[in-house]
């Protein structure tokens, strides 16, 4: 009986030994997702600093440019689908942002069809 208890607690010290050597061959695995996980809040400020500068910044573009597409932009046929309201404002400046023309042949046709999507 006493053998048996030996046995038991080698193979329990066994198990343990595996399961350490396993967490030493992943470390450098927890280390990245350690650091992926501390980034996420400075990427969430950094994501609402962004969507503030593009609200003030389509802000200003809707008055300076949306406004006067009748009258200053009138030869201009993308005056208003691009800066006519701050929804169009925001997506032309997040296009313009990312360097992506991707809003041009999707989400503007849509937006065109159905506005409420916005």
């Amino acid at each position: 009986r006493d053998a048996d208890l030996r046995i038991v607690n080698l193979l329990r010290f066994l198990r343990v030994v595996r399961v350490v050597r396993v967490m030493t061959f992943f470390r450098e695995l927890r280390h990245i997702a350690k650091g992926m996980a501390a980034s996420v809040p400075v990427l969430r400020w950094a994501l609402v600093l962004i969507v503030v500068e593009l609200y003030v910044a389509a802000l200003v573009v809707t008055s300076i440019v949306g406004h006067k597409c009748d009258d200053v932009y009138q030869h201009w046929m993308q005056c208003e689908p691009y800066f006519g309201n701050m929804h169009h404002s925001m997506l032309t400046l997040f296009q313009m942002l990312s360097l992506d023309s991707w809003t041009t042949e999707i989400a503007r046709p849509i937006l065109k069809q159905t506005p409420w999507m916005w």
